[in-house]
């Protein structure tokens, strides 16, 4: 048996026009996509910062933002921090996965309007392992055609989610990475 045409495959009228809205939905998404490209530039910068917490203090999980927050605020860009909504955890205790369903339904929602309002993504992969919460935010920015800018200095710089990306610019330091959104996204220090 040989390859099946188009109108083999799907009937003799109704496949025409099934073959025609699969395209047209594919191509209002690609427009669509376009369109949120071209509203992210004209957008004020603005970076979430994605990076490891379970297993961290929340001094720890907070201490790098917090410097990244401080720079790019110095250049006129606007920075979310997912850690702010962290109040619950006690200082001194490690940040844990294990979340009612409830909490985690609104853990990942309140990421997911975050990186939607955001136009940068700045990943900050710090830990040998891979976190399972900030691959899950870098492949929503993706979807969401955000530019996403990645400092892996402990060798996942070279992992297929990191750079399959064709948005994604990776660096094997942090400081590297801020630096070029700096120079990207940044203005003169008011």
């Amino acid at each position: 048996m040989g390859m099946l045409t188009k109108r083999q495959r799907y009937g003799r009228q109704g496949g025409r026009k099934r073959w025609r809205s699969v395209s047209l939905a594919k191509r209002r998404e690609h427009a669509a996509m376009m369109a949120r490209a071209r509203w992210n530039k004209k957008m004020e910068p603005c970076v979430y910062l994605a990076g490891p917490m379970t297993g961290l203090t929340m001094d720890e999980a907070r201490k790098w933002r917090s410097i990244v927050a401080k720079v790019l605020a110095s250049r006129q860009i606007k920075t979310l921090d997912p850690t702010r909504r962290d109040a619950h955890v006690p200082a001194g205790q490690s940040i844990s996965g294990n979340v009612g369903p409830a909490d985690a339904e609104a853990i990942m929602q309140a990421d997911l309007d975050d990186i939607r309002r955001s136009t940068i993504m700045l990943a900050y992969l710090n830990t040998p392992t891979v976190s399972l919460g900030t691959s899950w935010e870098l492949g929503h920015a993706t979807t969401l055609g955000k530019d996403v800018i990645v400092a892996a200095p402990n060798g996942l710089r070279n992992h297929p989610f990191v750079i399959g990306n064709r948005k994604s610019v990776v660096f094997a330091s942090l400081a590297a990475a801020v630096r070029h959104i700096v120079a990207e996204y940044g203005r003169a220090p008011a």
